[in-house]
């Protein structure tokens, strides 16, 4: 299961490509009840969050009881991380999940030292052309709209080549 935090799930709604998301990569796509409602109390995201719920495009799950997993939830908060990206990380390390998020500060060296597989939106995107999903203008619009919103996203590229260079990925031709 990929578990997907707030912002990769904030990109792809605030861009206006939210329905991309669930054919990006064939692991299943869940969202941690306190990332649902961390994104809920955006007005402008609460309805596409729960259609993406409502209509099993993305699986809300609370969050396990299990007692390794609870311990280090609690041991993340305190170190100061937020919410969500503390559940993600303790669900994720435990369940052998993996991780979406844009977090590169907390989650990306959290997931490097306990071998948890992680995912940015620019992971997202280059699978998405990759598999076709979305077209490279599509995917380059989308980055232009997300470094150009009245409260930018913090992504790390201006385009799909940029992404692929800085990464060491080839560049999937037109």
């Amino acid at each position: 299961m990929i578990l997907v935090d707030a912002d990769v799930l904030s990109h792809f709604m605030a861009s206006g490509n939210i329905l991309f998301l669930p054919q990006i990569f064939k692991n299943k796509k869940v969202v941690l009840t306190i990332v649902a409602d961390e994104i809920r109390r955006h007005p402008k995201f609460r309805g596409p969050i729960n259609m993406l719920i409502q209509s099993g495009n993305l699986a809300e799950i609370a969050m396990p009881t299990a007692m390794d997993i609870v311990r280090e939830f609690a041991s993340l908060r305190k170190s100061g991380k937020g919410a969500g990206e503390s559940a993600c990380m303790a669900v994720a390390r435990f369940d052998k999940n993996i991780i979406a998020s844009n977090n590169f500060r907390d989650v990306k060296s959290y997931c490097e030292l306990h071998g948890i597989t992680y995912l940015s939106t620019m992971d997202f995107l280059y699978e998405a052309y990759c598999s076709k999903v979305m077209t490279l203008a599509e995917i380059d619009f989308m980055i232009y709209t997300l470094i150009t919103m009245k409260t930018p996203a913090r992504i790390p590229c201006t385009c799909l080549e940029e992404y692929c260079v800085r990464n060491g990925k080839a560049f999937p031709m037109k």
